[in-house]
């Protein structure tokens, strides 16, 4: 149903009869009643053919648009003395009654409107004051939610400083033209426009063109400014660079607008404006750039907006520069902005799901699509085709068009998100195909609509999907098929990033709506928006909380066709999102229990950086202020290994003796393990008390914490418990290492061949320049208690992993590790990577190592440095579970040794 006439006067006579009564808290059935009341009424004046389907519809988007409540926000405010100063001041709320008029007239509800101006009131109250002659500098962060109207939230606040006396408003938008031109006609629309003509400010940039300085020379003289200026710029350094020149030239002491209050709205504040340099180097650009606009006025406010803040809480308060200014953390205030009621957000879709519960908008993407579109791939990977969920997710939206032009609202806009690769060449790629499919499938539609029995199959397939997802009673397929020639004309194929001509100009599509497929990657993951979003197709490899959350286009409004959203993901993602979800929200909860306290950012900062999950919040780069994190360890499919031994005697003993007590008990208990696996000893289906006997007897050297009892167990302990609500215990297989040739050793009291290994060094580099393994001495060492086995932080040798499987088994394997191979089958050596084998263990592998340690000299000549040695791996298989570790705190050392592989690669892209 269209937000016409007719539904502008219905809502506003529901409004003025629940006003009439002093309703301010109707119930759905206060306004089911009104509006069946009223709707014999209004129907024939407005020419509206009234049926179940029309009903039903028209009251879903009235119920969505008036019983909606909005919580006020919190605030939690920084050390420094500040003085509210809003109603101090005799201000004329013009621009901002001009604002909150327009909100009506787009149909938000009343209750939504006033908590924004409540919220608007009080940020600017924790701005500084335009009217102070005294200098000021103020840092502030307002905390959203993804996708829930955080630019309705600045484009008042804006109105509300221009109407207190800012004049100088800089929006900083997103890195990509389409971003900034979509919030330009946005702040436009919101601010620009509608502006007293007394008060209506000069832009110096459009909706085509971003700030250049000749353009804003012509556009203003360069000296005495009247009124106030206006700039939705990039957030891109070369425009930034030309911006702070400009300004340095035209505010100089004694210009009649050198001392402008400033109001810089840095909009996806988590996005490129953090510093990721270390505290020892210059900052980043964009961030340098910044901080140098702030600092060339003398009363500046600075307010980020984000729904996800995590990298900006991580900026160091305590980094300042004399040419630059002070950083952007959020020294004065932080906001958190509450959600309507009728916002869809992560809790909606993934707060309550569990392996028992569903939730009814996802959809899975089989892992046997991957060969098809894998999740992790690199630029050379080219798609021949698109997989079978794609296509359904696509013939779903195609459907779901047609549902809402049955439902009145064919003239609305309509998208579908594609979100695959974060490689522009495999976004379009991807786009070509999927347009293909859609006109092959155009084509099949156009060409037996009419015809009842041509093409049955293809109908058949078609209504089987209509009423599993949509089959509620209310349309009939009939009806739906009639529909679907002229809706599936309507359809196109964008391909939306930096390096593609495609645009998402919903304003030219106005009258009709545009119907699109948008393919694209980075782009679609930060600040656009996709209008009236239904079907989302989404799987990428980000772990980290602030990339997932942004690629969450899915959530924000669904007014009248909630019920028609899905998303397809595959089943891990699906996992993510619902951890992430529950840490956002005790994020959240944090923050407004510590305004409730008292405290400030600092204090919020502090506490964060020390909660769960915080290693993959965000890119490593945004953390640079913080020295600890705490971890949730994920060892599934993954290898541990202690390639660092203590080199004191009694560490030594104690491991030699952990490893002799666990093989003993297994000769006792299963004799001298399979002769299959010799040289090797095997033992399987080892009970986990065994195993975790060891463990615990075990002296780790401090420098593993990924090996230390406490990470290893925090992950094993819910495995357990999982596998025993299953009827399954943990057991393992157990290796004991032993090479095929050498001289025997007594190892618990049964000869084996002892590995022999060399002690690893520093890395150094040749004159040349060329990286090289430097001779092991102990003054060049910098492990005063402990040796490296070996150079390159591995004990195990290929193929060990693979010694517990089948014959079948290592076949599987090999064959994996031929189709896989990067260089493609043809390349294939026969070497199988561990991986491959790792993913097949029927159960945890424990491999023991006894190691002479060897110290090998300048001149090529090794001596014994210590014999045995005892080292050992433990291999993971890939668990189909969900195992919620519990939490682990790990150093600076640990991140820069073992965090690698977490790190989100998301943000160079398209």
């Amino acid at each position: 149903m269209e937000l016409d006439h007719f539904f502008v006067a219905m809502k506003s006579a529901i409004e003025v009869a629940l006003g009439n009564a002093e309703n301010n808290d109707p119930t759905e059935q206060d306004i089911e009643t009104l509006f069946d009341n009223l709707l014999p009424v209004f129907a024939p004046v407005f020419g509206v053919k009234v049926d179940a389907a029309f009903r039903t519809n028209a009251l879903r988007l009235l119920l969505s648009r008036i019983a909606v409540r909005m919580e006020l926000g919190t605030a939690l405010t920084g050390n420094a003395i500040h003085q509210p100063w809003v109603d101090s001041l005799p201000i004329e709320w013009k621009c901002w009654s001009e604002y909150k008029t327009s909100l009506f007239e787009q149909g938000l509800p009343e209750g939504v409107i006033r908590t924004i101006g409540y919220d608007t009131h009080r940020i600017l109250d924790l701005a500084g004051n335009p009217r102070s002659i005294t200098g000021w500098d103020r840092r502030g962060l307002v905390l959203g939610h993804v996708q829930s109207g955080k630019t309705s939230n600045y484009s008042g606040l804006l109105c509300r400083a221009a109407d207190a006396g800012y004049k100088l408003f800089i929006i900083i938008a997103g890195i990509h033209e389409n971003l900034r031109s979509q919030t330009q006609q946005r702040i436009d629309a919101a601010f620009i426009d509608l502006a007293p003509g007394d008060m209506r400010p000069i832009s110096l940039t459009t909706k085509d063109l971003d700030f250049s300085k000749d353009s804003a020379d012509h556009r203003i003289p360069p000296k005495g400014v009247a009124s106030s200026l206006v700039l939705v710029v990039k957030k891109n350094a070369s425009i930034l660079r030309n911006l702070l020149n400009w300004l340095k030239d035209n505010s100089t002491p004694g210009s009649d607008w050198a001392d402008m209050p400033l109001l810089l709205i840095d909009d996806e504040a988590d996005n490129a404006s953090v510093n990721t340099n270390k505290a020892e180097t210059d900052p980043t650009r964009i961030n340098s750039l910044i901080r140098s606009i702030l600092n060339t006025f003398t009363r500046s406010t600075y307010v980020g907006y984000t729904a996800t803040p995590f990298a900006n809480i991580f900026i160091d308060p305590e980094r300042n520069d004399e040419m630059v200014g002070q950083e952007l953390f959020p020294k004065d205030f932080i906001y958190c902005l509450e959600a309507p009621d009728n916002y869809t957000g992560p809790d909606t879709i993934f707060g309550n799901t569990d392996d028992e519960t569903i939730s009814p908008y996802l959809r899975d993407i089989p892992s046997a699509e991957d060969a098809l579109l894998p999740q992790s791939h690199k630029s050379s990977f080219e798609p021949h085709d698109i997989p079978d969920s794609l296509k359904e997710a696509v013939r779903l939206f195609i459907l779901a068009c047609a549902v809402r032009k049955a439902s009145g609202a064919g003239k609305s806009h309509a998208s579908m998100l594609v979100n695959v690769s974060h490689i522009a060449k495999i976004q379009k790629a991807i786009g070509v195909l999927t347009d293909e499919y859609l006109q092959e499938f155009k084509n099949r539609i156009l060409a037996s609509a009419a015809l009842p029995d041509k093409d049955s199959a293809f109908w058949e397939q078609l209504q089987e999907l209509f009423e599993r997802e949509y089959g509620n009673g209310t349309l009939e397929w009939s009806h739906i098929r009639s529909l679907l020639p002229d809706t599936v004309r309507e359809v196109r194929v964008a391909v939306i990033n930096s390096k593609s001509p495609d645009r998402l100009d919903y304003h030219l599509y106005r009258n009709s709506g545009l119907k699109v497929i948008a393919v694209g990657g980075y782009t679609l993951s930060r600040g656009l928006t996709l209008e009236n979003l239904i079907i989302s197709y989404w799987k990428r490899n980000s772990k980290a909380y602030d990339t997932l959350l942004q690629m969450g286009r899915w959530f924000g409004y669904r007014s009248g066709y909630d019920e028609l959203c899905r998303i397809w993901m595959p089943r891990s993602a699906q996992g993510w999102y619902s951890h992430i979800t529950e840490a956002t929200a005790e994020l959240r909860a944090d923050l407004i229990d510590m305004a409730s306290r008292g405290l400030t950012p600092e204090d919020f900062g502090l506490k964060v950086r020390n909660d769960p999950e915080t290693l993959i919040i965000t890119a490593r780069n945004k953390m640079l202020a913080a020295e600890k994190r705490v971890v949730r360890p994920d060892l599934a499919g993954r290898l541990i290994e202690t390639h660092i031994v203590r080199n004191d005697k009694d560490s030594l003993n104690r491991n030699l003796q952990a490893a002799e007590v666990l093989v003993n008990t297994l000769i006792a208990t299963q004799g001298n393990g399979e002769s299959s696996a010799l040289p090797n000893r095997l033992w399987r289906k080892v009970s986990h008390e065994l195993v975790s006997n060891f463990f615990h007897a075990f002296d780790a050297h401090k420098r593993l914490l990924h090996a230390d009892t406490s990470y290893i167990f925090s992950w094993l302990q819910p495995l357990e418990d999982i596998l025993r609500k299953q009827g399954q215990t943990l057991d393992w297989d157990v290796l004991l290492v032993s090479l095929g040739t050498g001289t025997p050793i007594q190892f618990a009291g049964i000869d084996i061949m002892p590995q022999e290994r060399s002690v690893g060094g520093k890395r150094g580099k040749t004159p040349e320049g060329k990286p090289v393994n430097l001779p092991w001495t102990p003054e060049n060492d910098d492990l005063k208690d402990g040796w490296r086995i070996g150079y390159k932080q591995r004990v195990a040798s290929r193929g060990i992993e693979g010694i517990p499987l089948s014959e079948d088994d290592r076949r599987e394997a090999e064959k994996s590790a031929k189709k896989n191979h990067k260089k493609g089958p043809d390349a294939f050596s026969g070497n199988v990577p561990d991986r491959e084998y790792r993913r097949l263990l029927p159960r945890p592998l424990l491999m023991l190592h006894v190691i002479n340690l060897m110290n090998k000299e300048s001149d090529g000549q090794s001596s014994l440095l210590h014999s045995g040695v005892v080292a050992w791996g433990a291999s993971f298989p890939r668990y189909d579970l969900e195992i919620k570790a519990a939490e682990y705190t790990v150093n600076r050392v640990w991140l820069d040794q073992f965090a690698r592989d977490i790190d989100d690669d998301d943000e160079e892209e398209d």
